[in-house]
């Protein structure tokens, strides 16, 4: 599976297997990879999309089967998610329908530029559940659904940096966007943070397109940032950024400080536009 011509099909096949001893890395090309069972990794293994996540989006196949969409395990350490839209986890009686990260050895679980909307848990974490040792930066999570508690994200330990968590809900359809140790989000926008505190905001992010639904309904939104959103120049500048590409493959700084969330940089309204001779 080392070149293009020889790649893999089945993504779990894939990461079977990687590594084995040998420095790692699982590159993904763009498609709609729809998953008939968790996607599951026990390894260190970091996984990146080769086309950002409007092109990369790993899919959970409810109707037909109910689970979540990726978990990473206890001996996932030095894993790493970066660049994919997770959608369509569906859980009964359990949490994290999109991502769900166990207490990983050694270095942790990084899971970076993602957008998670969309999925469904009846228990916590509708979007995202993550335990220490997790580090989250600039992910979007929105319009996700949990029927216990963090419709969107919860936490247990970890650091979440550079975040954007808003319009999820409990299936009460209660806004909820984060449960949990929210005192370890950084440089983040949910409204259930504390505005000014750690440099969170609580306001609206201002999405381009909102999108609508939640769940397994949601309907896709456009996650792009308005000029003058509370996220635009919001973030803070971390080591992994040097020369890397947002989620739409954009530059990752653009400005004096990184945004919040999976996409940097603000779009402007319509206008008009001047022709000078």
């Amino acid at each position: 599976f080392d070149t293009w011509a020889k790649a893999a099909t089945n993504l779990q096949a894939a990461i079977d297997a990687a590594g084995g001893g040998y420095t790692a890395e699982l590159v993904v090309s763009n498609g709609v990879y729809t998953a008939p069972a968790e996607i599951l990794v026990a390894k260190a293994l970091p996984i990146r999309s080769a086309a950002g996540a409007a092109e990369t989006v790993l899919k959970g196949e409810y109707p037909a089967a109910m689970h979540r969409v990726i978990r990473f395990t206890t001996a996932s350490g030095g894993s790493g998610l970066d660049g994919f839209t997770i959608t369509n986890g569906y859980l009964t009686g359990a949490e994290g329908a999109g991502i769900y990260v166990e207490r990983a050895t050694g270095k942790g679980v990084a899971i970076r530029n993602c957008l998670v909307a969309g999925n469904e848990a009846t228990d916590y974490g509708g979007g995202v559940h993550f335990l220490s040792t997790t580090r989250l930066g600039n992910c979007t999570v929105v319009r996700n659904t949990a029927g216990t508690a963090g419709g969107g994200v919860y936490q247990q330990g970890g650091t979440a940096t550079n975040m954007i968590v808003a319009h999820n809900v409990l299936t009460s359809m209660l806004p909820n966007d984060i449960h949990g140790s929210v005192t370890n989000f950084a440089y983040s926008c949910a409204s259930d943070l504390t505005e000014g505190i750690a440099g969170n905001r609580a306001g609206d992010p201002r999405f381009v397109q909102p999108g609508r639904g939640y769940g397994l309904a949601w309907v896709p939104g456009d996650y792009r940032l308005k000029l003058g959103s509370p996220a635009v120049d919001g973030g803070v500048f971390e080591d992994w950024m040097a020369g890397a590409a947002d989620l739409a493959g954009q530059p990752r700084v653009v400005g004096s400080a990184p945004d919040m969330g999976a996409f940097e940089g603000a779009v402007l309204p319509p206008g008009t536009l001047f022709f000078i001779r």
